[in-house]
Formats: C-alpha cells, structure tokens, sequence
C-alpha cells in the first residue's frame, strides 16, 4: 500500500512528466531517424529543418509567454497582484529554459550539420548520427511538453490552489517576525520596504470568493487552513505568537461570515480548528483555548438563524468537535493552562446549550442535550482524575444548566443531570 501512495505521489510530480515526455521524445527521435533521407538532399533537409523549428518553437514561445502574462493579469485582477509568483514557478522558468536550450542547439547545429561528420569535443568523438538525433529530440521534446505546461498554468489558476501555494510559500522568517503594513509610524520609501502578508491575501481571496458565492472555494479554503497548521508550526519553534492567532482568526472570521451559506463551509471550519486545538493542546495551549474560543463565536454566528434546521446542524457538529476534543484532553496532565481551558470547554459548552434552549424546538434541544450531556461526563471523568477543582468546575456547569432547565421548564431533563452529579 506505502509503495502505491509512493507511485501516486511520484506521478504527481513534475518530474514524471518530464520523463514521461522524454521517453515519448526518443521514440519519436528513433522513429525519425530511421526514416530520414540520408542519401538525397540531406544538406537541403537538414537545413529546412532546423531553420522550421527555429521560426516554429520561437513562435510558439512567443504565443505560450504571451499567454502567460495574460494569465498573471487575470489573477492578479481577481485576487491580489501579489501572486504573480505563483504562475511565474519553477516549472515556467524550465519550460522557457528548455527552449532556449532547443534553440541555442539549432542554432549552433545549423553550422554543422550539414557538413556530414562526427565532431570532436576535448578528445571525445561525439557520432554524427547522435547530433542529427539531437535535434530531434530537442523539437519533440518542447512540442510535447507544451500540453502539461498549459495543463499546470490552467491549475494555478484555480483559487483553492493559489490558497494553498500562498499558504505554502510562507518562510521561517515570516512566521518568526510576523510583519503588518504600519505606515502610520513607518515610512516606505520603496514597495519591497512594505511588509509581505500572506495571511492577508488568503483572507482577502476566501472572502472574494464568498461574496461572489464560489462555495466550494470557501469548503476547501478551511479544509487547507486545518491541514497545513502543523506543517507550518514545523517550519521553526521561534514563533511570533500574532501569526498563528490570524491564521486561526481567518477560519474564525470566514465561518462566522458564511453562517447563510452551505453549512459545509462551517463543518469544515470547525474540524479545522478541532485540528489546531487538538494539535495545540500538546504545545501550546493558549492557542488551543483561543481556537476553542473559534467554535464558541461560530455557533453564536449562527443561533439565530432563520432556518432552524440550520441552528440544529451547526450546534450538533459543534457537540461533535467538543466531544472529540474532550476526550482529547483526558490524555492531558492537569497544569494551570489546562485548567483555563477545562474552563473554557465548559464555559462555551454553556453557551451553546443557553442559545439552543432559546431557539430550538423540544425534540431538537433535547438531542442537543443529549449530546451535550456526554460532554459534561468526559468533563466529569477528567475531573475524578485530577482533584476537586475540575470537579468543583463540573458541579458548576451541572448547576448552571440545571436551573437554565428549569426556567425553561424542561423538569425531565434535570433528571439527567442528577445522574451526573451523582
């Protein structure tokens, strides 16, 4: 199974197609030497040839370079002229490289050739036959490998891909010294001065693309934020703590925002943050308890939504995530950090049962409780473990949402809840 994900990731690459390609190009290149007129008007023919394919490929650079820019404007218009780099990569760089080096070779073969003979380099006899072979390949090679380079520019432009490549460019240094536009009290005298913000142009794009109502976009911009966290924690220990807080606000900011758009978008914001706090209660728990914080503002974002069913959805997936992390946190060793955010679980956890209580009908809220009710006994699990304060905690919560219960008139829920206690 690893050596097949190991093929799948290699044919991914960019390397597999320039292999690919190149096998394509020697069988051409054989084909084509084998046919070739080696008798009659070979001086003519080779001298065609390779005055063609110089007109040829210096067309063909001129309309791929073309289109190019054109592609750069475009997304530079839609989103932020800061991404220029993404379609200007390495692979445009080596598809220019390798016509410059097809033409510089025909160019240079237009003076032997048709000499007809095998040429000496510092005491190495280099075959006629292999130089006439390499203009072959050189020609099959730039034409085909026209198709994956139009293919790659075509996929670049898509906005989740730019995300991600925005996401990924970002540096040890960035995210060390983590840098905003302060022209209030800084003075620019030049645009390299001005601080490069890549947290800014993701947000502005996600953004864009929810106003504009390109949802999937949205979907797949909190799935890319989640998984590339700890990547990017990865990249150095030497944090700047503002960094992470606004790459975790964007999940937080976007969610809040779409709370009348497909509940997808909010699924996926709150497992990305379920991500990041699980991640985080590990290394750094002031983060986690601000990502914790995340889930609390986007069920609230979404309480008093019209469509009730919606409300339902958003608190049950809310539940969900809150369970998962709990049971998290039972492999935690209490220290102060951790206390503060047990209290902050079950501080939100409240809020989401006041605000259910107050919107939903009696058979939503009461699967609501039910749900909640399981994340109250992982609480209180935790609590049996590490010393009466967790416990004193518990009891509060317990206490809270029992009168919350009863002003609300739900007695046969209370029951439940006594189980608890007890």
């Amino acid at each position: 199974m690893d050596l097949l994900r190991i093929i799948e990731k290699f044919k991914e690459e960019e390397i597999f197609n320039i292999i690919f390609i190149s096998g394509i190009a020697v069988i051409l290149t054989i084909i084509s030497i084998h046919c070739f007129s080696w008798d009659e008007g070979f001086t003519d023919n080779v001298r065609y040839i390779l005055s063609a394919l110089l007109q040829t490929q210096a067309g063909m650079i001129g309309i791929i370079v073309s289109i190019t820019i054109i592609a750069i404007q475009m997304v530079s218009q839609q989103y932020s002229t800061r991404i220029g780099h993404i379609i200007l990569n390495k692979t445009f760089w080596a598809f220019i490289l390798s016509y410059l080096i097809s033409m510089g070779y025909e160019v240079f073969a237009l003076g032997f050739l048709p000499v007809k003979k095998d040429i000496v380099v510092v005491n190495f006899l280099i075959p006629y036959n292999f130089l006439v072979a390499l203009v072959f390949f050189f020609a099959y090679f730039d034409f085909l490998i026209v198709i994956p380079y139009i293919k790659s520019t075509i996929y670049n432009l898509r906005p989740e891909v730019v995300i991600e490549k925005l996401i990924k460019s970002i540096d040890r240094k960035e995210i060390e010294n983590y840098k905003v536009v302060n022209s209030e009290y800084v003075n620019y005298k030049s645009a390299k001065d001005i601080p490069r913000n890549p947290l800014r142009t993701v947000y502005y794009i996600i953004e864009k693309a929810l106003n504009l109502q390109h949802y999937m976009t949205v979907r797949n911009a909190m799935i890319l934020l989640g998984s590339y966290y700890e990547e990017l924690n990865a990249k150095t220990k030497n944090q700047d703590e503002r960094f992470f807080r606004i790459y975790i606000d964007i999940i937080i900011r976007i969610a809040c925002l779409a709370n009348n758009s497909p509940i997808s978008i909010t699924r996926e914001a709150m497992i990305s943050l379920k991500k990041i706090i699980t991640y985080e209660l590990s290394n750094n728990v002031n983060r986690a308890i601000y990502a914790l914080k995340g889930i609390g503002k986007i069920v609230l974002a979404n309480i008093n939504a019209e469509d009730k069913s919606r409300i339902k959805i958003v608190v049950l997936y809310a539940l969900k995530n809150l369970n998962k992390i709990s049971e998290e946190l039972l492999t935690k060793s209490p220290n102060d950090k951790i206390y503060k955010f047990f209290d902050e679980l079950l501080n939100i956890l409240e809020e989401i049962i006041k605000g259910s209580i107050k919107t939903l009908d009696k058979d939503d809220f009461v699967k609501v409780f039910k749900k909640s009710l399981d994340i109250v006994l992982l609480a209180q699990e935790y609590a049996n473990i590490n010393g009466e304060n967790y416990m004193e905690r518990v009891k509060k919560t317990v206490k809270n949402i029992g009168d919350l219960l009863k002003s609300y008139g739900y007695d046969d829920l209370i029951k439940s809840l006594k189980i608890v206690e007890s």
